[in-house]
């Protein structure tokens, strides 16, 4: 684009940071121990070396209107989009759950629900305007759900549209990075490489994590033709980190009538094999949503 049509941006300093103005600070140990309690059940999945942070990936492809698909599904559902993916992500990964909740050697280990998490725009939450700052301002929420492979999807949409609809309008998201925050201190606090690779995991057990973005309209959906007569944006391809928090993330992007999904998964939580049937477990559900009633 023209910079001269941009509005004058500067970079965000300290004290642009969300969180000092959102008036939620004296929350955050609340939010923590809330957090704390939310995930005691919450599968956490085995890492064979905590200090292994080699990273995997694939990308796959719906077919054409597949997306439109899924917009008609949420739409009679009253739900988003990302209500659907994270309903639909949660009945996967509650199916991949039960099944080596089987093999496990201690049966007395009750972890049958399953934490996702999910990104929210943080800019909205605060007290000051952030429009003509240019920074990082995306926070996270989770979404907690008990035997999601036992649940129809109908339902576990009206469950989840619950959650994100409390986690928007009462600023749980917020919250939660208040109390991430908090974990960091801890994280600082130790010297042991080994004791800090398995604090989420341990205290704040996450399955996995969704990235959901529609670029359509966007510079990324060029229909203009470059000289020699080819598209100005021959292809996107978007992928998400995974880390001590999250070891397996499903990156969802949008182009008119396109959907992709990159998968990322940490090697010492996921085999291959076990992230791509996951993986195709996930798109097979989303895929159906076209005969679903």
């Amino acid at each position: 684009g023209n910079g001269k049509n941009l509005p004058p941006l500067r970079v965000a300093g300290n004290d642009d940071d969300p969180l000092k103005h959102s008036g939620f600070g004296f929350r955050a140990l609340i939010s923590c121990v809330r957090d704390y309690l939310r995930h005691r059940r919450a599968y956490r999945i085995h890492l064979r070396d905590p200090l292994d942070f080699g990273t995997g990936f694939f990308s796959t492809r719906f077919p054409a209107g597949a997306i439109d698909h899924i917009r008609a599904f949420a739409k009679k559902h009253r739900a988003t989009v990302n209500d659907v993916f994270l309903a639909t992500a949660s009945q996967a990964l509650g199916k991949f759950t039960a099944e080596q909740r089987k093999s496990e050697p201690d049966p007395r280990t009750k972890r049958d629900r399953v934490a996702i998490a999910t990104a929210v725009d943080l800019k909205p939450l605060s007290t000051r305007s952030l429009d003509h700052v240019f920074g990082f301002f995306v926070g996270y929420f989770t979404i907690v759900h008990d035997h999601p492979e036992k649940r129809s999807l109908p339902e576990l949409i009206g469950v989840t549209v619950g959650e994100t609809s409390a986690s928007k309008s009462a600023a749980r998201a917020l919250e939660f990075t208040w109390g991430l925050r908090i974990a960091r201190w801890i994280w600082d606090w130790s010297s042991r490489p080994r004791f800090k690779a398995q604090l989420f995991q341990k205290g704040l057990p996450f399955l996995a994590g969704i990235s959901n973005v529609n670029l359509t309209g966007s510079w990324a959906d060029q229909e203009k033709m470059a000289p020699g007569g080819r598209a100005m944006v021959l292809d996107y391809f978007r992928i998400s980190p995974v880390g001590p928090l999250v070891p397996l993330v499903f990156t969802l992007t949008t182009i008119r009538d396109r959907l992709s999904l990159c998968v990322t998964y940490r090697t010492t939580a996921f085999s291959q094999k076990q992230a791509e049937r996951i993986a195709t477990e996930l798109t097979e559900r989303l895929r159906c949503l076209e005969y679903f009633g």
